[in-house]
């Protein structure tokens, strides 16, 4: 009898277990992207997902996928290789190509994340992209007059694509939705930070071809290539990094925008104005006050 005893409270011990077990994997299925600080990677740098269900493998060749088709897309239009890159036309083409591209990939990632499961709705897209986190501030209201008359002067085609489209259809697809397929696979977020941004810089690199069908020598064409795809690399892994720390889509989408606004910088023209007495000081202070101040600004 009292064998018996001890088998139900054995039984009665192990169903709680079950059922404990249960209750986890529903926290972890549920659908959310957790707002799990690890490790001081801010919001976005979350461990928990599907307890890691995709292999890196798969990641990365959808990532890849991305990035293909955001090239791709670029090149679907019938005078697209006729046509130079900055010509109005080609301009409104691209616009309405990488424009799709970034409605359609997050839906993607975020039901590749699923598994299939059906969980896979507008909410968890949002979270997806970092647009919806719960722990950080979200953009409210109708953007300031100051801005709107800026857009206002600056509305051409060029500037658009540059400032406003370049910036957010980028970011999307490069960042926001890379980013997820890469945690997920169990990679490590200071390792995602420069893996990701291999995609965008290499997703850079047709612009050689472009170059090439205009003319340009073969030796400038593999310079310019070259120093696009490091540039980009490097802003990447930067604008990488502060969505880890963020979790906020639009944060890196005012960086990106800030700096096709001001370019890459002029550092010959700095050491040879007539005040770089002054300039290099302030780049060197403003600098170290950046890098000490950085992490302070994105928690």
């Amino acid at each position: 009898m009292k064998q018996w005893r001890e088998e139900e409270d054995v039984e009665d011990v192990e169903d709680v277990e079950d059922v404990e077990d249960v209750e986890d994997v529903e926290d972890v299925m549920e659908g959310d992207f957790r707002a799990v600080e690890d490790d001081g990677w801010g919001p976005y740098g979350y461990s928990i997902l599907y307890k890691h269900q995709i292999s890196l493998l798969s990641s990365i060749a959808l990532c890849s996928l991305l990035s293909t088709s955001y090239v791709a897309s670029l090149y679907l239009w019938r005078d697209a290789l006729k046509i130079p890159r900055n010509h109005p036309t080609s301009i409104r083409q691209r616009i309405v190509s990488v424009s799709v591209v970034a409605l359609l990939s997050p839906a993607v990632v975020c039901c590749f994340l699923d598994g299939g499961q059906g969980n896979c709705n507008m909410d968890k897209i949002l979270r997806v992209v970092g647009l919806k986190n719960d722990d950080g501030p979200q953009p409210d209201g109708p953007a300031p007059p100051q801005l709107l008359e800026v857009f206002q002067c600056w509305w051409d085609a060029n500037r658009v694509r540059n400032l406003i489209v370049g910036p957010v259809t980028e970011e999307i697809v490069f960042r926001s939705c890379m980013l997820p397929l890469l945690l997920e696979a169990g990679m490590k977020p200071g390792l995602a930070i420069f893996i990701c941004p291999l995609f965008f810089g290499s997703a850079h690199v047709h612009h050689g071809y472009q170059l090439m069908l205009e003319g340009h020598m073969k030796k400038n064409v593999a310079i310019i290539v070259i120093f696009q795809f490091c540039f980009t690399t490097v802003f990447g892994a930067f604008v990488s990094y502060v969505f880890l720390r963020t979790g906020q889509l639009l944060t890196i989408i005012l960086i990106h925008s800030f700096c096709n606004m001001m370019g890459f910088p002029a550092f010959s023209e700095m050491f040879s104005h007539a005040y770089r007495w002054l300039i290099c000081p302030c780049l060197v202070v403003g600098l170290f006050v950046f890098i000490r101040m950085f992490g302070s600004w994105t928690i």
